[in-house]
């Protein structure tokens, strides 16, 4: 990972020692205000939809984990974690929550999704984020 140290207005590159290159600050800040300005919106596709998402946890999902604040969680199976406590987990992030739906854990099956429905179920639950 590239770390920068600035010395006289000059940022230098630990990744460009071997050419000795410097970076003026304003070129750098210039640089980073642009491609923040320019990056990309996410697609709408990619955003999902928490309603489908909630259909499909009711689905597939509520089996094993509480999914609604109003489901019974009296059934003996429902051993995973309530999506509200997932949506709620210190640094959860969509990539994240992506990430820990694709992996494999103790108890879990392995479910494929369709890319459409991972936004959608990851929408739902982190519309469940301060509730």
């Amino acid at each position: 990972m590239a770390s920068f140290t600035q010395r006289d207005s000059v940022m230098k590159c630990s990744l460009c020692k071997h050419h000795n290159s410097s970076i003026p600050v304003s070129l750098l800040a210039a640089a980073m205000t642009a491609a923040y300005l320019f990056a990309p919106a996410p697609a709408a596709s990619e955003e999902g939809d928490a309603k489908q998402g909630l259909a499909l946890a009711r689905q597939v999902c509520s089996e094993c984990h509480i999914v609604e604040r109003d489901q019974p969680a009296a059934a003996p199976t429902r051993q995973g974690p309530t999506f509200h406590a997932i949506a709620n987990t210190p640094g959860m992030t969509p990539i994240a929550l992506r990430v820990a739906l694709q992996t494999s854990h103790r108890a879990m099956p392995n479910l494929m999704f369709e890319a459409h429905e991972m936004n959608d179920l990851t929408a739902y639950i982190l519309s469940l984020a301060g509730r």
